[in-house]
Order: C-alpha cells, then structure tokens, then sequence
C-alpha cells in the first residue's frame, strides 16, 4: 500500500502557501456532499462532516479561477515524479473540481474511496494547508493494518483512488484543519 502513497514535501514557495490559507479563512463554506455508488447526496452529517468549498475554471470569482489553477499546475508538477515512480502506468486526462475542506472540532470524514460509478476517479490529492489542529488524521486501511499520514503543513499526498486504497480522516478534537482535495480523472 505504502508503495502507491507519494508525499511530496513543501510543494509551494512558504508566501504562497501563507497567502491560501489566508484566502481559505475568508471563504463560506457548505456542507460538503457525499456520493454513494448509486445516487449523489446532499449532505449526511455522519459520513462526511466538512466545510467544502469548490473552485475550479467554471467559477464567477477570478481568485477561485486563480488557485484552482496554480493547484493543478502544482498537481501536474508532482505527478511528473509520481508517473517516473511507476514506469507511467497511470494515465489522466483532466482534474475533477478542486475542493477547499475546513475541518472544526468534531468534523471528520468516516471510511470511504474515492472511485465510484458516479466519480470515476484515478489518482487522488490530498494538499495538507496547516498542522496546528489535533485529530484529524488522515489514515488509510489495508487488508491487515493501518497507515496514518504524517500531518505535516504544506504537504501533497497522492494516491489511485480505487478499492484498495480506503480512507479515513478521524474526527477533529482541537483547532481547525484546512486542505485541499482534488481528483484526476
């Protein structure tokens, strides 16, 4: 399992990475939605508890337009290596929306992939913003233990978004826990 996770360290200059948190606290957040196999949902509380915030190209705001695509330039830097690593056996297209995440004191994301008949993803991104909360671990289930992520701000984990990667993000108990998530199709 380990073998498919890459964590790139530090993958924006420190002010950019200041100035997106900065922009992220001025955001107003949903409930971030949840889809099934079969059907997208609204919302329910207790699978995915989150403050979601989606930007991307089709966005009336230009900083949206901005940062979804100074993100995906950071993404596609990153799988450069990611594609070296596995001889390019992974192939993508495009970006699905990238999703800006606030997690409060009791949020938490339970069990779950991130490929489905309705979001038939690739590789998933997980852009780690800040370190300063306490919970909020982002752990991966294998058939016969469990790989917690290291919670480091500045941080990009990458991973396929199939089966056999099944994740978790534990319940915040103290601060707030800024990401960003993004999926390529």
């Amino acid at each position: 399992m380990e073998d498919f996770i890459h964590i790139e360290p530090t993958p924006l200059p420190l002010k950019d990475l200041q100035q997106l948190i900065k922009y992220s606290n001025t955001l107003n957040f949903d409930k971030a939605k949840v889809a099934t196999n079969y059907e997208s949902k609204n919302t329910d509380l207790d699978i995915r508890n989150v403050g979601s915030y989606h930007i991307g190209e089709n966005s009336f705001l230009m900083s949206d337009v901005f940062w979804a695509n100074y993100l995906e330039f950071v993404c596609r830097k990153t799988l450069v290596k990611y594609y070296k690593k596995f001889n390019n056996i992974f192939s993508i297209k495009n970006f699905d929306t990238f999703e800006i995440l606030k997690y409060n004191e009791g949020h938490k994301f339970n069990f779950h992939i991130d490929h489905g008949p309705l979001v038939p993803r690739t590789l998933s991104f997980i852009f780690f913003l800040n370190d300063d909360y306490e919970g909020g671990d982002l752990i991966f289930h294998g058939k016969d233990k469990k790989l917690k992520i290291k919670k480091e701000s500045n941080q990009l984990v990458i991973f396929p978004s199939n089966f056999m990667f099944p994740h978790e993000v534990t319940p915040i108990t103290k601060g707030t826990r800024l990401s960003v998530v993004a999926w390529a199709l």
